[in-house]
């Protein structure tokens, strides 16, 4: 699929690099109110994020900012 393009061959998502814990541990944390949420953190700071289900072009717009 399309998103495998960044879910599965950069650095910042490769298997090992995640946390794994309950569903609810990092609701409240992150003030997650709706799924899916997708938050983009640097250096343990949020610097963006959207909330519910976005076109292709819309996620890949948004990913290609955060790593310019």
């Amino acid at each position: 699929m399309w998103y495998n393009k960044y879910t599965r061959s950069n650095r910042f998502s490769k298997s090992g690099n995640q946390e794994l814990c309950p569903s609810s541990c990092g609701f409240s944390r992150y003030l997650i109110s709706a799924v899916p949420t997708v938050i983009a953190m640097k250096n343990g700071q949020e610097i963006n994020r959207f909330t519910g289900l976005k076109e292709k072009e819309f996620i890949e717009k948004v990913i290609a900012s955060l790593l310019t």
